[in-house]
């Protein structure tokens, strides 16, 4: 089959499109190819459009909303207005990494402005010892329900209310071929003033303690050097404590290196699981159907009641609004929607138009 994809005559744009117009995704933009695997984000979009369990992602940046369909240039990628987008942070690479960008956006000049003006934070990270025989559901499940019994455990809530803190809590999980399911808290904890090495001291303890005794009655294990990590956050650190928290997929100590890395021994994140589902991988293939399962619908980021108003930090958008290509990102032309119909069937549809349009060519023949 073969259709005629005239699109607009985009001018300029196709040399070097304005940088105005191309917001970039920092370090949460994922490189087209997954290193070692020859996986491209083409090989994970037709993977999860064949065969992801949930609708949304089924459609997202396929299915149109509007007769004709829009594409853009976002940061160096093809993006299109106009077409479904999923909002969902954790398996979709392209939802993922707009959200998690304004996120860690959203959140990291006003950390930075709270502790220029002299108030304390504390980052501390909590997880649990996890078996290969364990689910995700079931490592989670326990994660969470220690986290709420940690707060409300009497030394936190004692400090709270001395302390009047407020906090940010974020969700990470990886998996290993050794140790399973990895699934962990980020918590930036806030405080009026600037923390005294006493006072931190006594912060790190309750929930260390609190922590350890929550996972403990319901069964788990918390290892008695990496099971909780705090640190006292200084003008320094508090911008990469934010954006720490609001990484996509896989992460070292520092940053999010690129969310298709393999981050030197550790865990696999989901990119590294859905390209290995896309290369036939049958084990990773059903580590991706439980992933994805078990964490649709769950918050990835969760401020306390108090957080936003404390750090003066405004409502923001929803990840649905956040999920859309920006609006002043510079436009290839429009496609019609026989057109469009004809690239989401080709085999390789959106390669062939992706490829071109970022090489500059306007495509004045037909596609094959």
């Amino acid at each position: 089959m073969a259709a005629a994809l005239a699109l607009a005559d985009p001018g300029p744009v196709f040399a070097s499109p304005a940088k105005s117009a191309q917001p970039t995704l920092g370090k949460y933009a994922n490189n087209c190819v997954s290193p070692g695997q020859g996986i491209t984000e083409w090989d994970r979009r037709r993977y999860s459009r064949r065969h992801s369990e949930l609708r949304r992602v089924r459609d997202c940046g396929v299915k149109r909303w509007r007769p004709e369909v829009e594409a853009l240039c976002e940061a160096g990628r093809v993006a299109y207005r106009g077409v479904v987008h999923c909002s969902s942070v954790w398996c979709c690479e392209r939802c993922a990494a707009r959200i998690r960008a304004a996120r860690a956006a959203e959140h990291r000049e006003p950390l930075v402005e709270w502790v220029r003006a002299g108030g304390g934070a504390v980052f501390v990270t909590l997880t649990l010892r996890h078996t290969l025989s364990q689910s995700l559901a079931e490592v989670l499940d326990l994660v969470v329900e220690a986290w709420r019994a940690t707060l409300g455990a009497r030394r936190v809530r004692a400090l709270r209310e001395s302390l009047r803190f407020e906090f940010l809590r974020a969700l990470e999980v990886t998996d290993s071929d050794s140790f399973g399911w990895h699934v962990h808290l980020h918590v930036v904890v806030v405080v009026p003033e600037q923390l005294s090495t006493s006072a931190f001291r006594d912060v790190a303890a309750a929930f260390s303690s609190s922590w350890r005794e929550a996972v403990v009655s319901r069964g788990g294990h918390v290892s008695a050097t990496k099971g909780v990590k705090s640190e006292n956050v200084g003008l320094g650190s508090a911008g990469r404590v934010a954006a720490y928290l609001s990484k996509l997929g896989k992460l070292t100590d520092e940053l999010a290196r690129g969310t298709g890395k393999l981050s030197r021994g550790k865990g696999r994140g989901f990119l590294d699981m859905l390209s290995g589902a896309a290369s036939g991988d049958r084990r990773l293939r059903a580590r991706w159907a439980e992933y994805e399962r078990t964490m649709s619908g769950r918050r990835a980021l969760v401020p306390s009641r108090g957080w936003r108003r404390l750090l003066g930090v405004g409502r923001g958008r929803s990840d649905q609004e956040l999920a859309e290509p920006a609006r002043d990102l510079a436009s290839f032309g429009a496609i019609s929607p026989r057109q469009w119909d004809w690239v989401v069937s080709a085999p390789r549809g959106f390669e062939v138009l992706e490829s071109a349009l970022l090489a500059g060519v306007p495509l004045p023949g037909a596609l094959a």
